[in-house]
């Protein structure tokens, strides 16, 4: 069981978390970021907050309900209550639409979820990477930049990438540059 923070307390993991209901479910309304967390210190942890924030209002249209203090506060706990204090682990911060009165409708009350969960340590070899086209990303498009919730392309270009006998999938834009790659900035 592992302990979690969501919307401002700490819960268990041992029963669901977040409403059906949410628009992260039914319109995949929010953002979300990964973080490295090595030997119980986030790595570039303003970095990712300064993300989380402008992603948070780019596509949700709202200021993050949370202060770096609290954040970091947050972390560090979880941290310690979920005895990750060596070795590798990632953070994964949620803000997630919350229910709202219709879909598509403004939203008021977003879900902000974090979860620490031990990972293993970056690969310290070579990748092999495939270009993949049939993907692309929507050059210019403010969104693109953000973490949305709907993974579909990078999802569809790892499949793909996978099939090529390559460890991961780089995704161009269409206007046909390089964009990203499937889980990792360029």
């Amino acid at each position: 069981m592992s302990i979690l923070f969501l919307n401002g307390n700490y819960v268990t993991d041992d029963q669901p978390l977040i409403s059906h209901r949410d628009c992260s479910f039914t319109t995949g309304i929010g953002i979300f970021d990964s973080m490295l967390c090595i030997d119980r210190k986030p790595q570039h942890i303003t970095e990712h907050f300064e993300r989380i924030t402008y992603d948070t209002k780019t596509v949700i249209g709202l200021t993050l309900p949370l202060s770096f203090k609290a954040f970091e506060r947050a972390i560090q706990t979880l941290i310690e209550e979920n005895n990750l204090i060596s070795g590798h682990a990632r953070i994964r911060t949620t803000v997630a639409g919350g229910e709202v009165a219709a879909p598509l409708a403004p939203v008021t009350t977003p879900t902000i979820l974090i979860d620490v969960a031990p990972c293993t340590p970056p690969p310290s070899t070579t990748i092999t990477c495939a270009v993949i086209t049939d993907y692309p990303r929507i050059a210019g498009c403010v969104l693109e930049n953000c973490k949305r919730l709907d993974y579909t392309r990078s999802y569809a270009a790892r499949r793909k990438a996978e099939a090529l006998d390559a460890d991961e999938a780089i995704l161009t834009n269409t206007d046909g540059n390089i964009a990203c790659a499937s889980t990792g900035n360029i």
